[in-house]
Protein backbone atom coordinates (compact mmCIF):
# COMPACT_ATOMS: atom_id res chain seq x y z
CA UNK A 1 0.00 0.00 0.00
CA UNK A 2 1.23 3.63 -0.69
CA UNK A 3 2.47 5.61 2.74
CA UNK A 4 0.25 8.55 1.32
CA UNK A 5 1.51 12.00 2.89
CA UNK A 6 0.12 15.68 2.36
CA UNK A 7 1.37 17.87 0.13
CA UNK A 8 3.55 20.84 0.45
CA UNK A 9 2.37 23.97 0.90
CA UNK A 10 3.73 27.10 -1.00
CA UNK A 11 5.42 29.17 2.19
CA UNK A 12 6.27 32.04 0.09
CA UNK A 13 2.81 33.08 -0.38
CA UNK A 14 1.24 31.77 2.78
CA UNK A 15 -1.16 29.63 0.75
CA UNK A 16 -1.46 26.21 -0.02
CA UNK A 17 0.20 25.49 -3.14
CA UNK A 18 -2.09 24.26 -5.75
CA UNK A 19 -1.05 20.59 -5.58
CA UNK A 20 -1.56 20.79 -1.95
CA UNK A 21 -5.58 20.60 -2.62
CA UNK A 22 -5.06 17.24 -5.23
CA UNK A 23 -5.34 14.87 -2.32
CA UNK A 24 -8.64 15.13 -0.19
CA UNK A 25 -9.88 12.05 2.02
CA UNK A 26 -11.88 10.52 -1.12
CA UNK A 27 -9.13 11.08 -3.22
CA UNK A 28 -6.13 9.72 -1.06
CA UNK A 29 -9.01 7.06 -0.82
CA UNK A 30 -8.60 5.76 -4.52
CA UNK A 31 -5.10 6.41 -4.48
CA UNK A 32 -4.93 3.67 -1.67
CA UNK A 33 -7.15 1.47 -3.76
CA UNK A 34 -5.14 1.87 -6.96
CA UNK A 35 -2.07 1.39 -4.93
CA UNK A 36 -3.64 -2.05 -4.27
CA UNK A 37 -4.62 -3.00 -7.35
CA UNK A 38 -1.33 -2.26 -9.43
CA UNK A 39 2.02 -2.54 -9.73
CA UNK A 40 2.72 0.10 -11.91
CA UNK A 41 0.49 2.87 -9.64
CA UNK A 42 2.71 1.83 -6.31
CA UNK A 43 5.95 1.67 -8.38
CA UNK A 44 5.25 5.47 -9.61
CA UNK A 45 4.30 6.73 -6.61
CA UNK A 46 7.08 5.48 -4.90
CA UNK A 47 9.16 7.08 -7.42
CA UNK A 48 7.35 10.59 -7.66
CA UNK A 49 7.24 10.27 -3.79
CA UNK A 50 11.13 9.73 -3.23
CA UNK A 51 11.84 12.87 -5.94
CA UNK A 52 9.66 15.21 -4.07
CA UNK A 53 11.10 14.22 -0.90
CA UNK A 54 14.66 15.17 -2.19
CA UNK A 55 13.65 18.11 -4.14
CA UNK A 56 11.21 19.77 -1.44
CA UNK A 57 12.43 18.03 2.38
CA UNK A 58 16.00 17.18 1.69
CA UNK A 59 17.15 20.09 -0.73
CA UNK A 60 20.07 17.80 -2.11
CA UNK A 61 20.74 16.02 -5.14
CA UNK A 62 22.69 13.64 -3.07
CA UNK A 63 20.39 10.48 -3.40
CA UNK A 64 19.45 11.90 -7.53
CA UNK A 65 21.74 8.95 -9.20
CA UNK A 66 20.04 6.56 -6.52
CA UNK A 67 17.14 7.32 -7.57
CA UNK A 68 17.99 7.53 -11.47
CA UNK A 69 18.98 3.96 -11.60
CA UNK A 70 15.72 3.14 -9.37
CA UNK A 71 14.24 4.69 -12.37
CA UNK A 72 16.00 2.69 -14.89
CA UNK A 73 14.41 -0.05 -13.23
CA UNK A 74 11.10 0.82 -13.61
CA UNK A 75 8.70 0.17 -16.45
CA UNK A 76 6.39 3.04 -15.67
CA UNK A 77 7.29 4.67 -19.72
CA UNK A 78 6.41 7.93 -18.26
CA UNK A 79 8.83 8.15 -15.16
CA UNK A 80 11.61 7.26 -18.25
CA UNK A 81 10.28 9.93 -20.42
CA UNK A 82 10.48 12.21 -16.84
CA UNK A 83 14.28 11.21 -16.45
CA UNK A 84 14.89 11.43 -20.03
CA UNK A 85 13.71 15.53 -19.46
CA UNK A 86 15.85 15.40 -16.42
CA UNK A 87 19.30 14.21 -17.83
CA UNK A 88 19.65 16.83 -20.25
CA UNK A 89 19.86 19.53 -17.38
CA UNK A 90 20.70 17.59 -15.15
CA UNK A 91 23.29 20.26 -13.41
CA UNK A 92 20.44 22.38 -13.48
CA UNK A 93 18.32 19.97 -11.82
CA UNK A 94 21.40 19.56 -9.02
CA UNK A 95 22.01 23.20 -8.72
CA UNK A 96 18.24 23.52 -8.08
CA UNK A 97 18.07 20.61 -5.48
CA UNK A 98 21.06 21.86 -3.95
CA UNK A 99 20.83 25.60 -3.82
CA UNK A 100 17.88 27.16 -1.36
CA UNK A 101 17.67 30.02 -3.95
CA UNK A 102 14.94 30.07 -7.04
CA UNK A 103 13.95 32.38 -9.54
CA UNK A 104 10.59 30.22 -9.95
CA UNK A 105 8.23 33.15 -8.73
CA UNK A 106 9.80 35.40 -11.12
CA UNK A 107 9.84 33.28 -13.55
CA UNK A 108 6.06 32.44 -13.42
CA UNK A 109 5.22 36.33 -13.64
CA UNK A 110 7.54 36.53 -16.56
CA UNK A 111 5.83 33.79 -18.51
CA UNK A 112 2.36 34.76 -17.70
Amino acid sequence: MCNLVPLPSNDIFGKPSKTSVLCFKEQKAVIAELCKKSKPIIEAYKLVSAFRHMMLKEHSSTHLTEWNNATDKSEVAEIAGFVSGLLMGLKAVKNAFDRGRSNGPAEANVNK
